[in-house]
Order: structure tokens, then C-alpha cells, then sequence
């Protein structure tokens, strides 16, 4: 698992618990709409829909299904962060994203970002302390029409999280895996590494945690 920097584990729920899923976040968006704007909405690096929801927030809400996502996702990054020695802690709540169609589409982006000579950076050089991205999604009908693939750049083998990335591996254009938002399907990468959501043309649902390699103070930024 992740020899590349990267891995996609399918039918982790089955369709029609992810059918019922997305029809509650779509009823959630329906109701209250997005709770935050960040920056990359504001820079038009994205246009999806966003919330941020834990999984007690989602059992109070009646959105069982998807709180049953969450616990599943926190289940699996529980399980990753075993396999290293190092402290990591999984993100107690999940963004829930939903791409409306009509083109809309996350561009060519990282996750965290090594900036060493940045002061807004945290004191290792990167922007967070996300060390890996894991990604369900809630598309039972998709279909190839839908557009919506996730590309993923480069590849990192067997670096250690955190871990400086060569420039020529991020900025690969050549080399990439394009990955069908599939129901059930989750992905786990290395939150180095460079990825963006393909033009989607249908309606796509996914929900993401982050895994966090502690720092020396424990300290965190932002929810997720």
C-alpha cells in the first residue's frame, strides 16, 4: 500500500449506504448551505460546495449514513498511523465536498505545501501538518460522462510523510493517474503530493480526512 505515494481501496461501503450518504449532504447544502469560503474558493482555484462536520455532529443532524462514512474514514487512518512509528493523530471531523456540475473543478493543488523560506509556514517549513489525505466517495451512478476524476502527479515511492518532495516530482505534467470517483471507493495518498479534480459534468460527492504528524507543540492548523 501506498508504493507510490498513493492507494484506492474499493468497495470500503457499499452503494447503497453511499447513495444514502450523498442524498444527505445534498440535503444538508439544501438547508445550510457552505459553512466557510476559504481562500482557494476566493482565489477560484476551486468551485465545489464545502462543509465541515464531525461525526457527532452528523449523528445529531439524523445524517447517520454519513456519520457512518466518517467513522469509517477515522477507522482506516486509525489503522495507517499504526504502521509507523512516528505520532500521528487523524483529524477529529471531515470535510464534505459536493461539486455541483456544470464544469466545476479543483485545480492542480497540494495538500500541504513545503515553503521553508515562508514566515506564515509552520516552523518544520510546511503550511500544515497534514501527512496524509483520505478520500471517500459517494457517486453510485457515476458514470465516465460525469467527468469529476481525481489526477494525481508524480509519485513519492516510499518517502516518509512529511518529507520534502523533489521539485521535478511536483511539478511533473507528464506523469499522472487519473482515479474514477467510484461509490465506496476510498483513496489514500501523501498530502504532498500535487492532485486536482477533473472538470465535473454530473454531481460529485466525496467526504476527506487528513492524518497529522505532531509537532513539537502539538500544534495544529485549523479543524482539519
Amino acid at each position: 500500500m501506498l508504493s507510490q505515494g498513493f492507494a484506492a481501496l474499493d468497495e470500503i461501503m457499499c452503494a447503497q449506504t453511499a447513495r444514502a450518504a450523498r442524498l444527505e449532504l445534498r440535503g444538508l447544502f439544501h438547508r445550510y448551505g457552505t459553512r466557510f469560503t476559504s481562500e482557494t474558493h476566493r482565489a477560484g482555484i476551486r468551485s465545489d460546495l464545502c462543509q465541515c462536520l464531525c461525526e457527532h455532529e452528523a449523528n445529531a443532524l439524523g445524517m447517520h449514513h454519513t456519520a457512518s462514512a466518517i467513522r469509517m474514514l477515522k477507522a482506516i487512518g486509525h489503522e495507517l498511523t499504526r504502521t509507523f512509528d512516528e505520532a500521528f493523530t487523524v483529524a477529529p471531523c471531515a470535510q464534505i465536498a459536493c461539486f455541483p456540475g456544470g464544469g466545476t473543478f479543483y485545480q492542480r493543488h497540494g495538500d500541504n505545501l513545503y515553503q521553508p523560506m515562508d514566515p506564515s509556514t509552520a516552523p518544520s517549513g510546511f503550511n500544515n501538518w497534514r501527512a496524509f489525505t483520505i478520500l471517500m466517495y459517494l457517486n453510485p451512478a457515476w458514470t465516465p460522462d460525469d467527468g469529476g476524476c481525481l489526477r494525481i502527479y508524480g509519485e513519492c515511492g516510499g518517502v516518509p510523510p512529511l518529507t520534502p518532495l523533489p521539485q521535478d516530482t511536483l511539478s511533473a505534467k507528464s506523469s499522472f493517474v487519473d482515479l474514477e470517483p467510484l461509490a465506496g471507493r476510498v483513496v489514500v495518498f501523501n498530502s504532498l503530493l500535487h492532485h486536482e479534480v477533473m472538470p465535473v459534468m454530473g454531481i460529485r460527492c466525496a467526504l476527506t480526512i487528513w492524518i497529522w504528524k505532531e509537532d513539537a507543540n502539538r500544534e495544529k492548523f485549523g479543524r482539519s
